[in-house]
């Protein structure tokens, strides 16, 4: 029931920012939207979706085994992103049969449950991350230490999601994004080296990532989402090498204060001390949640 409870919570809170979640093996159920759909010069049959100015893209009446996702959608806008579920056999059956993928450096976000139950998911070997063209998108296994490979551009939404068994990563120089929850319910997770190359952290992606007790923040990230390092409770030193403004760092990145209380995760002033303060390491005494968590400066 725990678990259950948890869960819930975190479909709310992607839903919120359009984020989604998965796990390790794939298997919970998300929807997706609808719009009009063409071809815009990719596999015929993909399916497009409009929201404001940009698009995204889902295997539609696709029915090819070597998709091609194009650089624009049918009205010209640029392909941004590959929708939650978009190529899951849930929704897709003939997603069974995708042997490959072609994903153009438009996109810039992929969504929860894109690959689930896919050729190319169920092609992967198991204690393998799974990959869509140059996205790491899922991890089918158990062990402890993965090396996300070179040339990689971007980490899914939750692409390892709950993965307990995680204690260590290596993600390569070519990544710009970590997806929301990408890492989310990660317990074991001691250490991670973000590279320079990355400018985003999507909201979630370090919830519940109990077992980390330093994170470097690189000069290169401009935007980290909200509940990013919520319930971080070991979390003790954070290291900001560059700035990040006000709009993009979210209040709630720390989790949600509950004033007197220990609030929804919430791991102590943080953001509040870092942007009034600057670049720098940041730590805190204690450990666990509440608003009485008070960070400093270290000179």
């Amino acid at each position: 029931m725990k678990q259950f409870v948890k869960q819930l919570g975190i479909i709310a809170i992607l839903a919120i920012i359009g984020l989604g979640f998965t796990t390790c093996d794939g298997d919970d159920d998300v929807g997706t939207g609808s719009n009009d759909s063409g071809n815009g010069g990719g596999t015929p049959g993909l399916r497009y979706y409009y929201e404001d100015d940009y698009c995204y893209v889902s295997m539609g009446t696709a029915s090819a085994t070597a998709i091609v996702i194009p650089s624009k959608c049918p009205d010209g806008h640029n392909v941004t992103a590959i929708g939650s579920g978009g190529f899951r056999t849930y929704y897709y059956p003939a997603a069974a049969n995708i042997s490959s993928i072609t994903i153009p450096d438009s996109v810039t976000y992929v969504g929860d449950f894109a690959f689930s139950g896919s050729g190319i998911w169920n092609n992967t070997p198991n204690n393998s991350v799974v990959y869509a063209d140059k996205w790491a998108v899922g991890y089918k296994g158990t062990e402890s230490e993965v090396n996300i490979l070179e040339s990689t551009v971007g980490i899914g939404n939750t692409a390892f999601f709950e993965c307990t068994s995680l204690t260590g990563i290596t993600i390569p120089d070519s990544v710009t994004s970590i997806g929301g929850g990408a890492f989310d319910g990660c317990t074991n997770l001691t250490g991670i080296t973000i590279p320079d190359s990355v400018t985003s952290i999507g909201g979630g992606a370090f919830d519940g990532c109990t077992s980390l007790t330093s994170i470097i923040i690189p000069v290169g990230v401009t935007s980290i989402g909200l509940v990013t390092f919520r319930n971080c409770t070991n979390l003790r030193s954070v290291t900001f090498e560059g700035s990040i403004t006000s709009e993009n760092l979210h209040q709630t990145a720390f989790g949600v204060s509950g004033g007197s209380g220990s609030g929804y995760g919430y791991i102590g002033d943080l953001r509040a001390k870092y942007l009034a303060g600057g670049p720098g390491t940041y730590t805190r005494p204690y450990t666990g949640i509440g608003s009485t968590h008070v960070w400093t400066k270290q000179q």
